[in-house]
């Protein structure tokens, strides 16, 4: 499918273009998402092409290549070397009476809906397969998030522990910070670096998508923008990160949103 709407392309014979707006309009009604091709041919002795050689178009072909062939004493070529030529061959197409034109055109309608509705069918039956996958997915992202809300709990002990250290690290010994000050310095760093709302609103992105999963009907649309809401919270708090456990957790977090998204790029 991969696609982001309806790419739908219709390729009709000859005479039969005017057939594609009520082919778009049944298709329109079964299918919502995905690249979608679709072909026609037709073949009765009825309205086979007729072919004509243009005989003063091969006799002029024809002289000016013996009259080259003797001019550089080389073999002329044969006949058949010719009929490539343009306009050489010409084809006229043979129309249908307009009584067999409007029987054809229903006929070639309900064949088409027949065929969209078998694939509609045959999607569905592959939604609900993928639906298995996608749920996967999603547990092992609110797994993820309940992961990143865990380390962060203990951001602003960490902080504290490497503030100290740093701190320690400069003075050498020679003195110290007064504990106030200390706290004051942690609690700037943590409330810079505080995740608290991208942790609610991922757990909130986690129902939304639980929810179109549970839903009937085209979701994909909804569930791609999901994957983007997803990712721009990952990013953020890769940003925002003051751990290493934080930042691997939250590039975990991202690599399972890169997987869930690509497997929605296959649902309607």
């Amino acid at each position: 499918m991969n696609a982001r709407s309806l790419d739908l392309r219709i390729k009709l014979p000859s005479g039969f273009e005017s057939l594609e707006a009520d082919l778009r309009a049944v298709a329109s009604r079964y299918l919502y998402r995905g690249n979608v091709s679709a072909s026609l041919t037709i073949r009765s002795p009825n309205l086979d092409p007729i072919y004509r050689i243009n005989e003063r178009a091969l006799e002029q072909l024809m002289t000016q290549a013996k009259a080259l062939s003797k001019k550089f004493e080389i073999d002329t070529p044969r006949i058949e070397s010719f009929l490539g030529f343009r306009d050489v061959i010409q084809v006229s197409e043979t129309r249908p009476a307009a009584r067999e034109y409007k029987a054809l055109g229903a006929e070639i309608t309900w064949s088409f809906k027949s065929v969209v509705a078998l694939l509609k069918e045959a999607r569905q039956g592959e939604g609900a397969r993928l639906g298995v996958v996608l749920v996967t997915i999603i547990d092992d992202i609110e797994a993820s998030v309940k992961l990143i809300k865990q380390t962060a709990e203990n951001q602003s002990a960490q902080i504290l522990a490497a503030l100290e250290k740093r701190v320690g690290n400069l003075l050498g010994g020679i003195g110290s910070i007064p504990a106030d000050r200390m706290a004051q310095e942690v609690a700037l760093i943590a409330t810079k670096a505080d995740i608290s709302e991208e942790i609610d609103r991922l757990s909130s992105h986690v129902e939304a998508t639980r929810l179109c999963l549970e839903t009937d009907g085209p979701v994909g649309k909804k569930i791609d923008f999901l994957c983007q809401e997803f990712n721009r919270e990952a990013n953020t708090i890769c940003s925002k990160s003051t751990s290493i456990e934080i930042t691997e957790a939250s590039l975990e977090l991202k690599l399972l949103v890169d997987k869930f998204r690509e497997q929605v790029q296959n649902i309607e």
